[in-house]
């Protein structure tokens, strides 16, 4: 007996250390490179989803690092980055997916590649006033240029994309597209050449120029396309007194489709005169506006079981493009000047019930961080924060979800500490719940849902919050912002999570009408039960 119990010990003590050299002999590295906004393309490795790249590489990029264990402080583009290295066949290595994503990089293997390109993004472009100005999450490098018949002036932005959340402030002289897979590009007419060439690479960036004469907008050249011939000037549009211009748009079509993506496109038959905007009126419809634009023909079936219905509508102003989506779907938008490009991301969500589902309330500040507080003192974020999340996981477990809080009394939780919770128990969803301030009392009334950079299923998961506490808050609602509006490299709490992730600012606590319904008992839980339906919708388990 005693030498069986003595064996048993020893082989339970011996199981962790098959199980670690099990998991280290099934891990699959294959090589792979990186290009990471400018920055000279490297060799990397692929474990999944995950990127891994060796010190060497980032030291040729003049970042530096310093390690203690497996803790790595890096500094990198004028700002200092904690990651974790791992060992992975013998190879000590960096993530770089982690180093993208706190520096503010829109990343992804390329489709059918072993390519992880990681980009900045572009947050505002403007073009006023005879200036050019540019800002991004991670530094790019751009580079301008001139071209004759007719005079326009070109600025390609090397490391950028151009997600349809960048805000564009364009004069009608000018236009900004993704020119390629990488290369953001802005053309405004002009008739004078100014000095151009290519500048050191930057976050942000301004650039003077003459203006001239307002002539219809000049449209980048589609990825992997040489900008033509130039026309001669007879040949290209000019407005004449009276007469109305419009671009020819359509037909639609699915160009690939697999259980995960889909890819759209819809053809233009000349530059649109106009930049496209998109809209989400509800997470089951995306919304085109395409000025001084006509749908060509009425649109055929399109055979795909993402879209249900697409719904030209011409305006005074252009054309409106409704497409209806079969369930709530992320969305990558790009336009190029021959086509639009529609990319649908499908949400991975099992059996699309809410029933079964791992989801991680996480109620803002506690303890010794306060949070927000109301100028009478009459009411703290801490408190309003747990009292919506006790009613939120209350309603989720009546639908047969398992929830786990970070909190469930006034204590501390660490920023670090609360998506680590959700990563470590395999959930589902990530839900951070806080009340908003600013420096102005009665100045901003109404909630905000944010979701983490350019991760489209957090986006979608807080467009179909939003969608649904809009619906009873009595409050405004002031949209779907990425939390990098805020911070370059977004909020702690979202970049941390690993799984769809969302924090909601339900209400301003230092403006008088939020704050009274916030107090409220019936805002409570009208609200609490929003957020579940939104994660419903989410799931397809409820109509938006």
């Amino acid at each position: 007996m005693r030498l069986a119990f003595g064996m048993k010990r020893f082989l339970i003590c011996l199981a962790p250390w098959m199980v670690m050299v099990g998991m280290a002999q099934s891990v699959a590295l294959r090589p792979a490179s990186v290009q990471l906004t400018h920055y000279a393309a490297a060799p990397a490795w692929r474990e999944g989803d995950s990127c891994w790249i060796a010190p060497a590489e980032v030291e040729k990029w003049g970042w530096t690092y310093r390690m203690v264990g497996n803790d790595v402080t890096l500094q990198a583009e004028g700002r200092i980055l904690k990651v974790a290295s791992k060992t992975l066949d013998g190879k000590m290595l960096l993530p770089v997916h982690e180093i993208a994503h706190q520096l503010g990089a829109i990343s992804n293997w390329q489709p059918d590649k072993d390519v992880f390109l990681a980009l900045g993004e572009a947050r505002k472009i403007q073009v006023k006033g005879g200036k050019v100005s540019v800002d991004g999450t991670v530094s790019f490098r751009p580079e301008v240029s001139f071209m004759e018949s007719p005079g326009r002036i070109v600025v390609d932005l090397k490391g950028l994309r151009m997600p349809s959340g960048s805000r564009l402030d364009l004069e009608p002289s000018a236009r900004a597209g993704q020119y390629s897979a990488d290369t953001v590009r802005i053309v405004v007419i002009a008739n004078d050449k100014p000095e151009g060439g290519r500048f050191a690479p930057t976050r942000t960036f301004t650039f003077g120029f003459k203006p001239t004469v307002e002539r219809p907008n000049p449209t980048p050249q589609p990825e992997g396309q040489p900008d033509p011939t130039p026309p001669p000037v007879q040949q290209e549009p000019v407005p004449t007194p009276g007469v109305t211009l419009w671009t020819q748009v359509g037909p639609m079509s699915v160009a690939r489709e697999t259980e995960k993506r889909a890819e759209v496109g819809i053809t233009l038959q000349q530059p649109l005169l106009g930049a496209p905007q998109l809209r989400r009126p509800d997470p089951k419809t995306i919304l085109l506006i395409l000025p001084k634009g006509r749908y060509v023909a009425p649109p055929a079936p399109l055979g795909s079981p993402s879209i249900t219905a697409v719904e030209p509508e011409e305006t005074a102003d252009g054309l409106n493009l409704t497409i209806r989506l079969s369930r709530p779907m992320g969305v990558e938008f790009t336009a190029s000047a021959t086509s639009l490009t529609l990319i649908l991301s499908k949400p991975d969500i099992g059996d699309g019930k809410l029933a079964g589902k791992i989801i991680v309330i996480d109620p803002g500040h506690g303890g010794h961080d306060g949070g927000a507080q109301a100028p009478d003192k009459s009411a703290q974020e801490k408190n309003l924060t747990l009292s919506v999340s006790k009613l939120v996981a209350e309603n989720l477990t009546r639908e047969g979800a398992t929830v786990i809080m970070t909190r469930k009394t006034d204590v501390f939780i660490s920023l670090k500490d609360r998506p680590a919770i959700a990563n470590r128990n395999g959930a589902d969803f990530f839900i951070s719940i806080h009340i908003n301030s600013n420096k102005k009392n009665d100045s901003t009334s109404g909630s905000i849902s944010f979701y983490h950079g350019g991760k489209p299923m957090g986006q979608l998961l807080a467009e179909c919050m939003e969608s649904q506490i809009k619906k009873v808050s009595g409050l405004p609602s002031l949209g779907v912002w990425s939390d990098r509006r805020i911070y370059d490299s977004g909020f702690a709490v979202l970049r941390g999570a690993s799984m769809p992730a969302v924090l909601l600012e339900l209400g301003f606590i230092n403006h008088k009408t939020d704050r009274n319904r916030l107090k409220q008992e019936e805002y409570q839980v009208l609200t609490a039960k929003a957020i579940v339906r939104g994660i419903k919708v989410y799931l397809g388990d409820a109509n938006p």
